[in-house]
């Protein structure tokens, strides 16, 4: 891994291209919780396969705690698991306008839009059993990913109670396709608000 900047990510960066597994857990990434500026805590980019993201903290960053970007190849396959995200939001204003950061997980395909649909197979981000609180979207994708995100404990607060906890983005100006495919079930959702 090497600290450092890709595009708006910054922090660790792993990157894949050379065929390395990643494994990580046990650490605490915090961000810097400022309004204007946009950091992340983990990158996985480059078709990160068969990866293992378990038993860390992340919290404060303002853009994602983690993101996990395909790059231009073509498997995105791991498993993001008992880690806590907490508070991946920073309002940019008053009003609490972000221009759509403050992602717990962020994955982010290869920009490939395949006509078969792979569900239930192993050809995907799992997202389980983690405890997430105060993101702006707790996953965020797009770009043709796919992502499993289930038996997780999802808790929107004040701060952040009027964005969708769980997101799949579509076709954008910016993005020239939408995610692929989502899984969503057994997760335990709810409001801490006031």
């Amino acid at each position: 891994p090497a600290p450092g900047t890709d595009g708006r990510y910054t922090g660790v960066i792993f990157d894949c291209s050379n065929g390395n597994k990643v494994t990580m857990s046990d650490i605490g990434f915090k961000g810097n919780n400022v309004p204007g500026i946009q950091d992340t805590g983990v990158l996985l980019k480059n078709g990160c396969v068969d990866f293992r993201i378990f038993n860390n903290r992340f919290e404060n960053f303002s853009f994602a705690a983690l993101g996990i970007d395909n790059g231009n190849y073509p498997q995105q396959r791991g498993v993001v698991f008992l880690n806590e995200f907490k508070n991946n939001y920073v309002p940019d204003s008053p009003t609490g306008i972000t221009f759509g950061v403050g992602y717990g997980v962020q994955v982010f395909g290869n920009g490939t839009y395949p006509t078969t649909l792979e569900l239930g197979t192993q050809n995907a981000v799992f997202v389980e059993e983690n405890n997430m609180n105060g993101n702006r979207h707790h996953i965020a994708s797009g770009n043709g990913s796919k992502y499993v995100f289930r038996n997780n404990y999802v808790t929107a607060t004040d701060a952040t109670r009027n964005f969708a906890m769980i997101d799949a983005h579509g076709l954008t100006a910016s993005v020239p396709v939408g995610s692929r495919s989502y899984e969503i079930y057994r997760n335990q959702i709810y409001t801490d608000v006031t």
